[in-house]
């Protein structure tokens, strides 16, 4: 677009274009010192095509590029060869050019926060913030966000940090922003999403969460090619283990961010990280005294070390490992990804529960199988050398034999008589401080197996294992207790349900559980039964209070049997008297039938108990029956109970008590609705209030 611009003479765009092309390359990694020189070039042009405003933009970045590349007596100053924006801010200001401002200040943000000021990148990205519309729609504003956040993080990890509230507040806004921007740009968004949670894990000390996240936003960068933040994913992951007493990882971590760095042409950065952390960079501390140009010595062949150390291995098994948080899936990953790395044909987990060492799997690599123990102890267990475990477990080192015969304790050892490997490795699994367990590796047929390289390489990778198992063993202890927890929750539920449905019908329970609230509900035909004990108050008079009770309710239980056989609803129970009701709370057409059924039952029953309980009172009953509308549901707020409201309810108490002993008095109501059924016998008619007389029937039993 810079050539066709140039071509069509529309030199103004194509100076827009080809610094655009600039900043764009700048904020994606491209290496820095072809990057400066390309930006040289299109500065000069715009220069001669006096396209003064694209010129003055093009050479802060280029300024920003120059102080990364070292090549600025201040990193975190913008001042130098290509420009000194603490001359020409003021001029920006003055002449009102707020995006020539804003990149002034964006860049600053980045190189504050880049050196490790985060106080002054964070003061430098609020000055940016105020003057993000005039930069709407380009790349700055999603880096801005990403660089705001980190900044604003970074500053809250110093306990003694000021307005932290407003800082959370800036990272959780960025981390908003950038989640947008990732759904529909992963590939650019994704790796800084992640690495903004790592650092609010960090803040919310949460390292272990945050060690997996370094790892995830790690792996991102690179493949995308963000070499730029995947050094500084590794650097921020390296300081993490550094400040968290882990110097093996935070060497490998920083080590990588340093080769990045060094890839993208950052040599400021490679200084600064060796005047930060200069116990982790012995042999490269040795070049720089060596040399007076510490560019030459560190665009030389630079290697760690330990050569031999594969770093991408370690990372990619430390990744897989970390991916899991099922105890028995991480045990079979982790058992294999360190026989693997070892070069072992045989591996066995020993864990530590309450000081007793127990067996829980043994990895077979000629069948690349992991079988899972159940907590078997060490002691007495035939598949591992217990010596060598029990020396590893008081020393807390590793232990390594490097041919049969050169272990001292091998005499004593069934298991080592016995099978006579040829190499052995003893690795102690801790974390923190804290001792909790031991890794077992063996190659019975070659001597020297296990190499200083590959020890080295599963002692970084120890603390990725415990971490790892601290997290399953608790995942596993959360996910055991959540499932008690939850049968228990269920147990009480079906117990609350069980009591519940017991006071209410099913369906009004339910609508009260969502809703909280309950409607009453006008039903067009139900048939409403009453029973009543006939002389009642005087057989009470001979009983106590206690017989009295027990009568009644042996009774009642039965009556509750007897309408639950009839689908019938109960409705209450008062003194002697007892309500229940057919054809609610769902409709239906053989309620009539229902209840008759129910009362001849219940008829039966009183009849029949005088011969099964000869030495308890006997009472008679009478039943009175009703079809009718009427009005049902809950009211009230408090002590919810289930009733029933109308003229069909009195006519059925009416006609309960005009019947007599042993009989069921029904309308003629209820009477047409059962009469094709079940035989009655007309009465004569009952005067009810309000009603008028009544025709009544006897069922006949």
């Amino acid at each position: 677009s810079f050539y066709v611009g140039l071509e069509t003479g529309e030199n103004e765009f194509a100076c827009v274009n080809a610094s655009l092309y600039c900043i764009h390359s700048f904020l994606s990694g491209r290496p820095l010192e072809a990057l400066e020189k390309e930006a040289e070039v299109f500065s000069q042009t715009f220069a001669q095509l006096k396209q003064e405003t694209q010129f003055k933009y093009n050479e802060i970045y280029r300024q920003a590029m120059l102080c990364l590349m070292g090549e600025a007596d201040d990193p975190k100053r913008m001042v130098g060869r290509a420009y000194d924006a603490e001359e020409q801010l003021s001029l920006h200001q003055q002449n009102k050019d707020l995006s020539g401002t804003f990149f002034i200040y964006f860049n600053q943000m980045l190189l504050a926060y880049l050196f490790g000021d985060p106080v002054e990148a964070t003061r430098y990205a609020e000055k940016a913030y105020k003057l993000i519309d005039s930069v709407l729609a380009k790349f700055e504003i999603p880096n801005l966000y990403f660089y705001r956040s980190l900044a604003a993080l970074s500053a809250l990890q110093n306990p003694d940090s000021k307005d932290r509230s407003n800082l959370k507040k800036i990272a959780r806004q960025g981390l908003r922003k950038l989640t947008y921007y990732a759904k529909y740009a992963p590939e650019n968004y994704q790796h800084k999403c992640i690495l903004i949670k790592s650092q609010m894990a960090l803040v919310d000390q949460n390292f272990n969460n945050a060690r997996l996240l370094f790892d995830q936003a790690i792996r991102e960068a690179e493949e995308q090619g963000f070499i730029h933040e995947e050094a500084l994913a590794y650097e921020l992951a390296g300081r993490a283990y550094h400040e968290n007493g882990y110097p093996e990882l935070a060497k490998y971590y920083l080590n990588y961010a340093f080769n990045l760095y060094r890839e993208w042409g950052a040599i400021a950065k490679l200084d600064h990280l060796l005047h930060n952390y200069p116990k982790y960079f012995t042999a490269v501390s040795g070049m720089k005294n060596e040399s007076t140009s510490i560019q030459t010595s560190f665009t030389s062949t630079f290697s760690l070390e330990n050569e031999a150390l594969d770093m991408k291995s370690l990372l990619k098994a430390s990744t897989s490992i970390s991916g899991e948080v099922e105890l028995p899936q991480l045990i079979r990953k982790l058992m294999a990804v360190l026989t693997e790395n070892a070069g072992a044909q045989k591996g066995v987990l020993i864990m530590q529960t309450e000081g007793q060492l127990f067996v829980e799997a043994v990895y077979d690599a000629n069948n690349g199988t992991t079988e899972l123990l159940k907590h078997i102890p060490l002691e007495g267990h035939e598949e591992v050398p217990s010596s060598l475990i029990k020396y590893v477990q008081r020393s807390g080192k590793d232990l390594v034999i490097h041919s049969y015969g050169s272990f001292s304790g091998g005499d004593r050892d069934t298991y080592y008589q016995q099978t006579k490997p040829e190499s052995s490795l003893g690795l102690p699994i801790n974390n923190q401080g804290k001792f909790l367990g031991v890794i077992y590796l063996e190659n019975r047929l070659t001597r020297n197996a296990f190499t200083r390289e590959r020890i080295d390489f599963l002692a970084m990778l120890s603390s990725q294992i415990a971490v790892s198992l601290e997290n399953a063993l608790l995942y596993q202890s959360l996910e055991q207790k959540v499932a008690e927890r939850t049968e228990e929750l269920a147990r009480e539920k079906q117990v609350s349900d069980d009591l519940l449905f017991n006071i209410l019908p099913r369906e009004v329970a339910e609508e009260l559980k969502v809703t909280g609230t309950t409607q009453p509900r006008h039903y067009e035909a139900v048939t409403v039964l009453f029973t009543d004990f006939v002389g009642f108050t005087r057989t009470a008079q001979t009983m106590t209070a206690e017989e009295l009770v027990s009568n009644i309710d042996r009774y009642f239980r039965k009556f509750d049997e007897i309408i639950a056989q009839h689908k019938l609803e109960k409705i209450k129970t008062i003194g002697d008297a007892y309500m229940c009701a057919g054809g609610l709370p769902v409709p239906n057409t053989t309620h009539a039938l229902d209840v008759i059924h129910a009362a001849r039952d219940i008829i039966r029953y009183t009849r029949e108990s005088r011969h099964e309980h000869s030495g308890m009172a006997h009472l008679d009953i009478r039943i009175g029956v009703h079809t009718g509308p009427l009005v049902a549901g809950v009211v009230g707020s408090r002590k919810f109970a289930y009733d029933i409201w109308g003229n069909t309810v009195n006519q059925a108490s009416r006609l309960e008590s005009s019947s007599e002993p042993g009989q069921i008095n029904i309308s003629e109501t209820t009477y047409n609705l059962i009469k094709d059924t079940i035989s009655c016998t007309y009465r004569g008619k009952l005067d009810v209030k309000g009603i008028g007389e009544v025709p009544m029937y006897f069922v006949d039993q």
